[in-house]
């Protein structure tokens, strides 16, 4: 049988299939483990988080994650939502989003981040574009921008090197939940009109639900964020049969994908076929029909 080759989000990060799952699985298909995407020349399948709309070519070109979405089918959508998280210590005097960046036109702020590549911080840059400041600002008045791993990120916030924790996670996210009990949190709504501006751009108005942080301690009621769809898509010529191999997997154990993060619980194989524009792979096409799921 074929080999191919996945990716996932980072480690410590939102999505990652656990070891319980690839060793059940894995051997039927040969999965190699995660793979950063672009290492290597492989037709592969692509877990990624729903790509936005309406970039521009320079954007695209900038994004490995969002390129990769290029000649592409749909295999899986409906795996729940990733959101952005912004975490800032309890005694921060911001309350929301909007008053970090207020803060930054007159103090240093320390802010980080993934490093680019990832929606992390493409969003990240977008909010700074509505807020019309840049990394540049932040670091002229002494501040700093911080580009690492989900995993250092949470050192960072821990060692007081970094207030303002900014992440695009499944909730709950594992790098929040280490970071708040490490040090007390408070998670910063979003203003309607930088939703609104981020909606504009492709992504969806949601909500961080009260109750998913014991240790964020404004999360008794729902905080007001953006957030993106995880979908599963295959190079395009990825041949039919490993397409069709995968997703008859992922059908006969929907208990298995459920438990893969809390963000797929309620995951409906019926919400699997449709993304927008993106056309069904026909191996994906394939099981879906054989599963009573298409005509």
């Amino acid at each position: 049988m074929q080999k191919i080759t996945l990716e996932a989000g980072a480690s410590a990060g939102g999505i990652e299939a656990p070891p319980s799952w690839r060793k059940r699985h894995g051997e039927a298909l040969r999965l190699s483990n995660v793979v950063l995407f672009g290492q290597d020349e492989d037709l592969r399948f692509l877990w990624i988080e729903n790509h936005p709309q309406g970039l521009t070519a320079d954007e695209v070109k900038d994004i490995s994650y969002i390129a990769a979405v290029i000649d592409t089918f749909l295999v899986m959508n409906g795996l729940g939502f990733v959101h952005i998280q912004v975490g800032v210590p309890v005694e921060y005097s911001a309350n929301s989003v909007k008053d970090v960046f207020e803060m930054a036109k007159t103090k240093p702020i320390t802010i980080g981040t993934t490093p680019p590549g990832g929606s992390d911080e493409w969003v990240m840059r977008k909010v700074f574009e509505f807020y019309k400041t840049t990394y540049n600002d932040i670091r002229s008045k002494g501040g700093k921008v911080i580009l690492v791993s989900y995993s250092d990120l949470t050192t960072q916030y821990r060692d007081r090197n970094m207030d303002v924790f900014f992440v695009n996670l499944a909730v709950p996210g594992a790098a929040i939940q280490e970071a708040s009990l490490a040090r007390k949190m408070k998670i910063l709504p979003m203003d309607d009109d930088l939703i609104k501006f981020l909606e504009s751009h492709g992504l969806s108005r949601g909500s961080i639900p009260k109750g998913s942080y014991k240790d964020v301690v404004n999360n008794d009621k729902d905080i007001p964020t953006i957030a993106m769809a995880n979908t599963i898509v295959a190079n395009a010529k990825t041949p039919a049969d490993v397409v069709y191999q995968f997703t008859k997997v992922l059908l006969s154990d929907l208990n298995g994908v459920r438990k893969v993060h809390p963000a797929f619980k309620d995951f409906d194989p019926k919400d699997a076929v449709k993304l927008a524009n993106v056309p069904l792979h026909p191996g994906a096409e394939k099981a879906y029909k054989e599963a009573g799921l298409l005509k």
